[in-house]
């Protein structure tokens, strides 16, 4: 409805947002209507400019704080995954610079939690001697090792100052 996106959920939650918010500015006038739902309603997609959102993405839009969580999220995440990488790497007995078709550096940023692309899983796999399948399955068993011993440590109980 104009600069308006409104959006229901299944349970009749209608959510309101404007066009002018961001990463919906990149879907001009004339596209708006020229989107798609997924088969089973979980996103919306217009494939113009390849913007997709699901219900919590909206939500993320009209809400400052759940979007700074998430940010959280992502950045702890990528964290957990650099490390795991690092494991990995470690683990084949290989340098940082020792990853063929990635520099040094690449290495150094995906393994402190800057990012990754497909082709570095693949280039990373290939050093280690693992297909991209058994190469991912090794970060998530990796990951989840990690997340089972922080649920597993004893939660610090400050003593409140007198």
């Amino acid at each position: 409805m104009g600069d308006n996106l409104l959006v229901a959920s299944c349970s009749l939650e209608v959510l309101r947002t404007l066009f002018s918010t961001k990463p919906l500015t990149r879907i001009s006038l004339e596209q708006r209507g020229d989107f798609t739902i997924d088969p089973d309603g979980g996103s919306v997609h217009w494939p113009e400019t390849d913007v997709e959102l699901d219900l919590e993405g909206f939500r993320r839009l009209l809400d400052p704080a759940r979007r700074e969580r998430a940010k959280h999220e992502q950045w702890a995440h990528n964290t957990r995954f650099g490390r795991a990488v690092t494991t990995l790497r470690q683990a084949a007995g290989l340098r940082q610079a020792d990853i063929a078709g990635l520099s040094d550096r690449q290495v150094r940023r995906i393994e402190a939690g800057e990012g990754f692309s497909a082709a570095a899983i693949t280039r990373l796999a290939g050093a280690s001697r693992l297909s991209e399948n058994e190469y991912m399955q090794k970060i998530a068993d990796l990951m989840a090792r990690e997340d089972a011993s922080v649920e597993k440590r004893p939660q610090r109980v400050r003593k409140a100052r007198s």
